[in-house]
Order: structure tokens, then sequence, then C-alpha cells
């Protein structure tokens, strides 16, 4: 078994992408300038949740309820 530092470094690091990728593909992007780019690193990063969430609610949660 993996030491408990290097695991949280393991699952840091997919959460960490998953989380700030979006932002600074949208802050790195050239289609956007000034404060279009800040407004959609802040939607990337709080409507990521929305989806993340329809996702689970639609796939994860679905499964495991009764039929």
């Amino acid at each position: 078994m993996l030491p408990p530092p290097l695991l949280l470094i393991l699952l840091f690091i997919p959460v960490a992408m998953v989380l700030i990728l979006p932002c600074v593909s949208a802050l790195l992007s050239k289609q956007a300038q000034g404060m279009n780019k800040m407004l959609w690193a802040l939607a990337a990063l709080l409507l990521s949740w929305l989806g993340y969430f329809i996702y689970y609610y639609a796939r994860v949660h679905g499964k495991s309820a009764p039929r």
C-alpha cells in the first residue's frame, strides 16, 4: 500500500486538473480578451460543478437506485 502522503498527492493531481484546467484554458485562450477572459474562467470554475452534479445524478445515482 502507498504511504498516506503519496496517496494524497496522487489523488490531488487529477482533482486539481479537473478543477483548474478549464480555468487556465479560458485564461490562456486567444479568442477572448480583457474582462471576458476573467468571466469565462469564472464560469468554467463555477459551472463545471453543475455539469459534475448532473452527470452524477444521471449516471452514478441512477444506477444505484432500485427499479
